[in-house]
């Protein structure tokens, strides 16, 4: 089944004959006409207080929802029917989509009691060491120099012709079939927006472990569990409406979101 669909269904189980909490607001980041920075996040808030983020792509997705406010005439509609815009082509729509499905999914947390372990770190569950060949999808500048300054051999997957590039233990390519070479795979939380995320684990059958880590990526695992991930690392909103200011100032989250992780073990 499509990972999209598998979400919507998985949700519509989980919640089975249970209140569903309806939307309540969207929250956009601050407008940054920015070519330097590749992407922002807003946030659906239903009326339960459960939130969700969403990928927002500067230059595109914000500045149409800015101008079409697709979700005007929604608020007060149940989250669960929203989430079918998930399943949509339009990708302002989509992406809001994306953002009910995490939010549905940390009420469903909340509400089963469901324990997300704070205490461990994405990058750490990697367990990344010297001789691993590392896999990453999307251009962490960060963490690309941390591990080469441990000399971790870096194979990057990029939409960006510009980036790439090829030496000695560095590759950045196009080809999400490198991915073949790697025993340890990190993806990013956005390829659960562009469809990409089941060429991506297609590729990964061969890593010892395979991460997929992001704020978008705070939805149910089991659907990236069953198609080979070990760990899915997502966020949550500790201050709602600390958060909600800091976003509309273009500020750090800081202390506002609390990151975690779940394993399939």
């Amino acid at each position: 089944m499509n990972l999209r669909l598998e979400m919507i269904a998985g949700l519509r189980n989980a919640f089975g004959v249970t209140k569903v909490p309806r939307l309540a607001r969207v929250v956009l980041p601050a407008w940054q006409a920015d070519p330097h920075k590749d992407a922002e996040f807003g946030l659906v808030v239903l009326d339960d207080g459960s939130a969700g983020f969403f990928y927002v792509w500067l230059g595109d997705t914000q500045e149409q929802i800015q101008r079409q406010q697709p979700m005007a005439g929604l608020i007060g509609l149940p989250a669960l029917e929203l989430a079918d815009l998930y399943l949509e082509d339009d990708p302002a729509r989509r992406a809001l989509g994306l953002g009910l499905v995490n939010a549905l999914s940390q009420c469903h947390f909340r509400r089963s009691g469901r324990a997300l372990d704070t205490s461990r770190d994405s990058i750490a569950e990697l367990q990344v060491e010297q001789g691993d060949h590392f896999g990453m999808v999307g251009y962490f500048p960060p963490l690309i120099r941390r591990l080469r300054a441990r000399q971790v051999k870096l194979t990057v997957i990029e939409k960006k012709p510009e980036l790439v590039a090829r030496e000695a233990g560095f590759v950045v390519t196009l080809d999400p079939a490198e991915l073949r070479h790697c025993n340890k795979v990190l993806c990013t939380g956005t390829t659960l927006l562009n469809d990409t995320v089941d060429d991506i684990l297609s590729h990964c059958a061969a890593a010892e472990r395979v991460a997929i880590i992001g704020p978008t990526a705070s939805c149910l695992p089991e659907p990236l569990f069953a198609r080979g991930c070990d760990s899915v690392g997502g966020a949550r909103v500790m201050d709602l409406e600390g958060l909600s200011d800091r976003l509309a100032r273009g500020e750090r989250w800081g202390p506002t979101v609390e990151k975690y992780v779940v394993c399939r073990d």
